[in-house]
């Protein structure tokens, strides 16, 4: 049974859904076992690809799957794992959300296929209830959109074929009025990036931003993800850094900072550095609260709450 926020309608409930757990955070696996009794599903983010479009698991990521337990355990959590359309290059450095992958991949019936068979190959050998699709930049093709709605059709068959499950994951600007998803897999759109690195200060989601993806995607019966953590600006309004709900906490404490909870929900704060004025604004445990509160009052249905990610 998934952990449950109480809220005073009782025909509506807000339930926490899933959280992410990230290969590249030391602490991924202890947070992981902390979630189970608020997230009854767990994705391990995330295998990318080389260039020749074949599966890469960065060395930290394949350690972490070997210490998970495996879908036997006896702890009733579903465990997924995500693919993303990161790309890495024989140089080491590697481009994120690969608009060329997603052109060679969807676009062709025998790539697909052959990039199908490794992911459905590497959730099996892992262990995992099910695997997640987390390709990103569609928009930036030309018609990618409807190539990607057939990939995730034919990996849904695939997936049920194996006795997998299939989490999809949305951006908030995929055009979902338009699109002929296939029912079966699991859509969670992503409620977050308001603000960031491509913006000045700024929280991830504010309500405004939430009713509206609410409303958008209400026919989908999707999920929403929401993140906690956030950013660090510098004078010229410029993101210098993401920083998880830790670190800004840490950093406000070390700045002797005084912390302002904005009506978004989330917090904010401004220190002196030798360069000039420097503000942060972040989310933490209060903030997904209230965002998923905020969601719950758009929606007509019971808002299933995704995390990114655990810390």
């Amino acid at each position: 049974m998934q952990a449950q926020v109480q809220n005073t309608d009782p025909e509506k409930r807000v339930i926490r859904e899933a959280a992410w757990c990230v290969y590249w955070y030391p602490g991924s696996l202890s947070a992981a076992n902390a979630s189970f009794t608020r997230y009854r599903e767990l994705v391990l983010f995330g295998c990318i690809y080389s260039e020749d479009h074949s599966l890469f698991l960065p060395k930290q990521l394949e350690e972490l799957i070997a210490e998970m337990p495996g879908a036997d355990a006896d702890d009733g959590v579903q465990r997924y794992l995500s693919f993303i359309n990161d790309v890495m290059h024989p140089d080491g450095t590697a481009t994120q959300k690969s608009v060329e992958f997603l052109q060679a991949v969807l676009t062709d019936a025998e790539a697909s296929d052959r990039v199908i068979n490794d992911m459905i190959r590497q959730t099996l050998s892992g262990g995992f209830d099910g695997l997640e699709l987390d390709y990103e930049n569609m928009h930036r093709g030309d018609s990618l959109w409807d190539s990607y709605v057939e990939f995730v059709s034919r990996l849904y068959e695939r997936s049920v074929s194996e006795g997998l499950r299939l989490r999809v994951i949305l951006p908030v600007s995929a055009p979902v009025e338009k699109l002929e998803l296939p029912e079966g897999p699991q859509y969670v759109v992503m409620c977050y990036n308001l603000y960031g690195n491509h913006s000045g200060p700024g929280p991830k989601a504010d309500e405004d931003f939430l009713r509206e993806t609410c409303q958008r995607f209400e026919g989908l019966d999707a999920g929403y993800a929401l993140a906690n953590g956030g950013f660090e600006w510098g004078p010229d309004g410029k993101a210098i850094r993401s920083l998880t709900a830790a670190e800004a906490a840490d950093l406000a404490s070390q700045q002797n900072a005084s912390e302002i909870r904005e009506e978004s929900g989330a917090l904010r704060f401004t220190y002196q550095a030798g360069d000039g004025e420097h503000t942060v604004v972040y989310g933490d445990e209060e903030t997904i609260e209230k965002w998923s509160m905020m969601l719950l009052e758009s929606a007509d249905r019971d808002v299933r709450i995704n995390l990114w990610r655990l810390e």
